[in-house]
């Protein structure tokens, strides 16, 4: 039987995130190999819907730690802009 009061709270960090993708908040029920099971959603994850994150792409959730990968990706996409700005002038 499944401990669904077991469940914690992650930040998952996928891969490419430097570029692509930025970091999601994950509930996790427990530890199934090497990775987590759990889903970005509580009402799937209760659902008894899993996905499987790799354990050393996660950081047990704080709202610091949340707020500076928000700053983080926020900062990235103004300098990727400002990047392509100066690309499309030739400068």
């Amino acid at each position: 039987m499944i401990d669904f009061s077991a469940v914690r709270k992650f930040i998952y960090f996928p891969r490419m995130y430097e570029r692509h993708n930025q970091p999601y908040q994950i509930h996790v029920l427990d530890k199934w190999g090497i990775n987590w099971r759990g889903h970005a959603s509580l009402e799937l994850l209760l659902a008894r819907e899993f996905n499987y994150f790799e354990i050393n792409r996660c950081q047990p959730y704080s709202d610091e730690l949340w707020q500076k990968c928000m700053e983080w990706v926020t900062e990235r996409d103004l300098l990727e802009a400002k990047y392509m700005d100066l690309m499309e002038r030739g400068s």
